[in-house]
């Protein structure tokens, strides 16, 4: 038989408990696990009161799927937290082994066809940003910025492989009117 659930006690002889380092910490006599098989068995037992804790990463179900009897009544609070790490970015990525994705011009206009405001709205409420760089909204992300000397002397030996919009700090990702 699997295994789903997984109980943790504290062991009440743990020779570190007193350390400086783990004050304050493992305050908790048991910690009981479960796993899940996916996200959505998981959000109905939360729905039902049978688990503490669950953390929602589907924008739509944090929208549309959050009006439940317990949400309302206060016996689960909805918190929205955003991360200090990078978030994880959802994106195309294409085989350029692939003779067809070669050619940099389609794959640009495969991302002109991306409605990302229409799709933003229509299926996530309008939650997500549009990352305009792999490292956006860290310290290194360089869009908005333009190349520096030292970058583009570096470039040079390959004439053309950069984008001069991009170059010079001003691409951007097509914008659609959000009509799909």
């Amino acid at each position: 038989m699997q295994q789903s659930r997984i109980v943790l006690r504290r062991d009440e002889n743990y020779w570190g408990a007193d350390l400086p380092t783990r004050r304050g910490m493992f305050n908790f006599d048991e910690v009981d696990l479960e796993y899940f098989r996916d996200d959505q068995t998981m959000f109905e037992a939360l729905k039902a009161g049978l688990i503490d804790f669950f953390w929602e990463t589907n924008a739509a179900r944090s929208t549309r799927g959050c009006d439940f009897e317990a949400l309302r009544e206060g016996r689960i609070v909805k918190e929205t937290a955003r991360s200090a790490q990078l978030e994880a970015m959802k994106d195309f990525t294409f085989n350029l082994r692939n003779e067809l994705f070669q050619d940099p011009r389609l794959r640009e206009a495969i991302g002109m066809m991306v409605d990302f405001e229409g799709i933003n709205a229509n299926f996530y409420s309008g939650l997500y940003v549009r990352t305009r760089s792999f490292f956006d909204e860290s310290e290194f992300s360089c869009a908005g910025i333009a190349a520096s000397a030292a970058e583009r002397a570096l470039l040079a030996r390959f004439p053309g492989a950069v984008k001069e919009d991009i170059l010079e700090g001003r691409w951007r990702p097509p914008p659609q009117d959000g009509t799909g």
